[in-house]
């Protein structure tokens, strides 16, 4: 009868822990976050230039660092091209 007790006792500990495994957690719903008009903030991944890590920038701005390198090289050329001969 001990035996029996024992093993059932041990089967019904063995079946509690295991159907511990098979729960889910849940998950809390995230509210998105709001820029200053009270709008949701959509977000892309953007690899920057020489790098292979991808960085979550709000998506307005995915194109803004792209334009400003571009203006800032232009400008950097047109410096360069009118410096050629700074000692004449």
């Amino acid at each position: 009868m001990t035996k029996s007790r024992n093993l059932a006792l041990s089967l019904l500990i063995t079946c509690t822990f295991a159907s511990f495994g098979c729960t889910t957690q849940t998950t809390a719903k995230k509210e998105p976050e709001l820029d200053a008009n009270g709008k949701p903030i959509e977000y892309v991944w953007v690899t920057p230039t020489g790098s292979h890590i991808a960085v979550k920038v709000p998506k307005d701005q995915a194109g803004t660092t792209q334009n400003s390198t571009d203006k800032d090289q232009a400008v950097l050329r047109k410096l360069q091209s009118n410096n050629k001969n700074p000692g004449e």
